[in-house]
């Protein structure tokens, strides 16, 4: 007589009892390593990315430019003083000197004078314009005889602002230029507003701190 479940033999069991799963389990003779590919890449971007700079902006530039309409009345002002003064000896002449004293002279160089000024004030104005491109800043000037001037930007050491007591009136700079091997401004730019001045300024001295 037997007991069921203690007599039988190991061969007499379900096969499906008798095995068991089985887990792949790595070689001993492989072992596991990372990725090194991806690490390559990983530190290869973090490098480039190190290395790469911005690219450089392009210099700040200027179309071509007339100067501020107030600097006409700066230029009348200073034609209007000397013809004052020039009518004042005249006069003095047409009283103590001329036997008529009518004040005829004198009244005659005042309005001469006053002509010219408003002449030369207006044409002046028209003939003067400045242009700044990438590479050099050129001014063209001159009533009857015509001067252009062109300024590197790559010679220019500073540039300076000044102003008047009537410049400052109305609210105008001059922009003075000096470049490398001279003492003295090698060129001006009268008659600018404050902001415009300032502009230009910044433009000329990041270019030339620029690497």
């Amino acid at each position: 007589m037997t007991i069921e479940g203690f007599g039988e033999t190991p061969g007499n069991q379900d096969p499906e009892l008798q095995t068991e799963p089985q887990v792949d389990e790595p070689a001993a003779d492989m072992p596991i390593e990372p990725d090194r590919d991806l690490g390559l890449a990983a530190e290869e971007d973090s490098e480039a990315g190190l290395l790469e700079t911005p690219p450089e902006q392009p210099p700040a530039t200027f179309e071509r430019q007339m100067l501020s309409p107030s600097v006409r009345w700066v230029w009348f002002v200073g034609y209007l003083i000397p013809s004052l003064i020039l009518t004042i000896v005249v006069l003095q002449l047409d009283i103590f000197v001329f036997p008529t004293r009518t004040g005829l002279a004198a009244s005659a160089t005042l309005v001469m004078t006053l002509v010219f000024s408003v002449w030369r004030t207006v044409t002046r104005y028209r003939h003067w314009s400045w242009e700044l491109d990438e590479t050099e800043l050129v001014i063209d000037r001159g009533v009857v005889f015509k001067l252009t001037r062109v300024v590197p930007r790559v010679r220019i050491q500073h540039v300076d602002l000044s102003s008047g007591p009537v410049d400052r009136i109305f609210n105008l700079r001059q922009l003075s230029i000096y470049t490398a091997g001279t003492r003295e401004a090698d060129a001006s730019i009268p008659g600018l507003t404050a902001e415009r001045a300032e502009s230009l300024r910044q433009a000329l001295i990041a270019r030339r701190t620029s690497p």
